[in-house]
């Protein structure tokens, strides 16, 4: 349901009236605040051809809280939004398909007190389901998956792990793994970059994703793997 594109942690145990009310367990080194915030422009590549771009946003609100948007044109046309303390602790979640009047809202999503609740609507019939699911302690919503795994401790061979939830695969466990620096190069440069990969392991199947952030200074995505074969890259980005 993320499609999508790019694909969002710890050093104090912190929560707020709004969120799950837990502490997260997401990672010991893991924390937001690691995170540059902005505006990020994608190019989305499929077999090398051109699919379209997405423009995500990380913004700081107030003391705990940070906000991540994508819009996505072209070929994935989306809109989603995800709220999440700065230990990754989800608050809240929507997301919409298509672009203009084709817009149509998918699911809207609170979490709170370890649990998911909220309302998607059934692909096949349009009709509205209700969600109301309990989660794990370790919870990420999985719009901002990709965050967490790019802000653990950049030091090859790291190993980290937490889970992810969406409204309609549900839990879904991540284990993932620091692979090593790398040189990246995208539309908005050559970069010094490190390489995270981890596995989201699904009900039916498992997917795999790659992610490399610059090796120095606020994390940025700069490059993400698809496990179909899609590529996002970072054409530019503002303060």
């Amino acid at each position: 349901m993320r499609y999508a594109l790019l694909s969002v942690t710890v050093l104090a145990l912190a929560t707020t009236g709004s969120s799950m009310g837990h502490s997260s367990s997401v990672g010991s080194r893991a924390n937001a605040e690691q995170l540059k915030t902005g505006r990020f422009l994608y190019r989305t590549l499929v077999n090398g051809k051109d699919a379209g771009r997405s423009e995500i946003s990380i913004s700081k609100s107030g003391p705990n809280k940070f906000v991540f948007t994508n819009h996505v044109s072209g070929a994935f046309a989306q809109r989603w939004e995800a709220i999440a303390t700065a230990v990754f602790v989800p608050v809240s979640a929507k997301l919409a398909f298509g672009e203009g009047d084709k817009l149509r809202s998918r699911f809207e999503l609170n979490y709170r007190e370890e649990r998911a609740t909220g309302w998607r609507l059934e692909k096949s019939t349009g009709n509205k389901i209700d969600i109301d699911v309990k989660v794990l302690p370790d919870t990420v919503d999985q719009r901002i998956d990709w965050d967490p795994a790019m802000s653990q401790e950049l030091v090859p061979g790291h190993e980290f792990s937490f889970s992810v939830f969406d409204p309609v695969t549900q839990i879904s466990r991540v284990t993932g793994r620091v692979v090593g620096p790398e040189t990246v190069n995208v539309p908005a440069g050559t970069f010094a970059a490190i390489r995270i990969v981890y596995r989201m392991e699904k009900p039916e199947h498992n997917e795999t994703y790659q992610v490399f952030t610059n090796a120095k200074g606020p994390r940025i995505l700069l490059k993400e793997e698809f496990p179909d074969g899609a590529i996002g890259e970072l054409v530019r980005f503002n303060e």
